[in-house]
């Protein structure tokens, strides 16, 4: 608000410029920098991104539930009742003799494996609730900083309406004061608390607080000018060739233009 004259600008190429979409100005962000949003309409397919498992929130669960229902799955799971399981599973001798003299059990034991994540998942779905996915949870958050966030945002509101109002533009300073003194003061309340626990949970929770979330994904990866990578595999192998390309043909020496050194005599 101390240059109210400043223009929301987004500046391209000409080349760029006819895909760039749906340009807005982002409001309620609880800041006076406002974001820009716009959407770049590519010719490209997307980025397959690798699917995330789902999370549980194992201190709400019903685990008699879960018993029930995994006990019922398994006994009427068709692959985990098979005989070609079954001689696995109830055989006595060594596992890995095995695997290494019948190369058919690994199929086996991999529709196996399947079948029991099928059911583990699915009997977590019926007695767990999910915990929500978010890319950076806030739990200091609170209703009351919810409302300091609307007032604040009512209030930059105002000071854009009538520039030239004192009033209103010390009403949003005073907004923006309290809203960030009082996130500030949230943050610190909730450490504390968090601190107080002492239980394992929370030293696991406290380390994963020092990490970085990773929300990035790799992009497609172009290998050559003819061909763009998309999948994992694909991007793991142009970065290995790019990084570690192979050695540079050298031409044998040629003995007949060679000349003894005098040094060497």
């Amino acid at each position: 608000m101390t240059n109210p004259s400043v223009l929301d600008l987004t500046l391209a190429t000409d080349s760029v410029s006819p895909y760039i979409t749906d340009w807005q100005v982002l409001p309620d962000l609880g800041s006076d920098h406002l974001s820009i949003l716009f959407e770049v309409k590519g010719t490209l397919s997307r980025t397959t991104n690798i699917a995330q498992p789902a999370r549980f929130n194992t201190k709400l669960a019903d685990w008699e539930k879960f018993a029930n229902t995994l006990k019922s799955k398994i006994s009427t799971s068709t692959t985990l009742n098979s005989s070609e399981y079954l001689n696995i599973a109830t055989s006595e001798s060594n596992s890995l003799d095995s695997l290494l003299d019948k190369s058919q059990y690994i199929q086996v034991l991999d529709e196996a494996a399947k079948e029991f994540t099928r059911i583990i998942t699915y009997s977590a779905e019926t007695s767990i609730p999910r915990i929500k996915s978010t890319k950076r949870a806030k739990p200091w958050w609170s209703p009351e900083l919810k409302a300091l966030r609307k007032r604040l945002s009512n209030a930059f509101e105002n000071a854009k309406i009538y520039p030239e109002d004192d009033m209103f533009k010390k009403i949003y300073q005073s907004a923006r004061n309290h809203y960030f003194q009082a996130i500030k003061t949230a943050k610190k309340n909730h450490w504390n608390e968090f601190l107080e626990k002492e239980d394992t949970q929370s030293i696991f929770k406290a380390m994963s607080y020092t990490k970085d979330i990773q929300t990035e994904r790799i992009p497609n990866i172009r290998s050559n000018p003819s061909k763009l990578e998309n999948s994992f595999e694909g991007k793991c192998s142009a970065f290995r060739s790019t990084l570690f390309p192979p050695p540079s043909f050298t031409p044998p020496p040629n003995w007949e233009s060679y000349k003894q050194s005098k040094k060497w005599e």
